[in-house]
């Protein structure tokens, strides 16, 4: 929970250290050079925080890989690769996730959880996006945060924002 500034790189895997880790500080993951890395069934839950820079990893098949708490607002600014494999966000009730960095490389898009999740820079998922549960926010301004999908799914109670020009 606290401010940290080592320069390694974070992993998160239950084979290798804990299956969570809970970012409470917008610093606790140390200097962006080693980037944070989310593997296996590991999950990255964001608690009130905005993380600049970071490079993210998730090769985490959890529908939690990447999970902003309950009640929470946070924002993640750098680019997220999404190690060629359909790959979970999940924001947890009247909470929020903005995405403002790239996402790369995944095959698809799996929104999880009862908040909000906003991408907001050029992504280039490929294959199918499926808002499974409550809200996934296109705000893109010149471009497209979805333009490579194939195949888009909104579930019952479940809302898909477009607000891009």
């Amino acid at each position: 929970s606290g401010s940290n500034s080592f320069n390694a790189a974070v992993v998160v895997d239950p084979n290798v250290s804990a299956s969570q880790l809970r970012v409470s500080h917008n610093n606790a993951l140390g200097s962006t050079a080693g980037g944070t890395t989310v593997a296996n069934l590991g999950q990255l839950q964001l608690n009130n925080v905005t993380v600049t820079g970071e490079a993210l990893t998730l090769s985490s098949a959890s529908t939690n890989a990447l999970i902003s708490l309950s009640g929470t607002t946070n924002t993640w600014t750098g680019n997220v690769n999404f190690s060629a494999g359909t790959r979970s966000l999940n924001a947890e009730a009247n909470s929020s996730l903005t995405i403002s960095g790239a996402i790369t490389n995944g095959t698809g898009l799996s929104k999880q959880g009862s908040g909000t999740v906003a991408l907001t820079a050029s992504n280039t998922i490929t294959g199918t996006a499926a808002v499974v549960a409550g809200t996934l926010k296109l705000d893109r301004t010149g471009g497209e945060a979805l333009a490579s999908v194939t195949a888009l799914t909104v579930a019952t109670n479940s809302t898909l924002l477009i607000s891009q020009s």
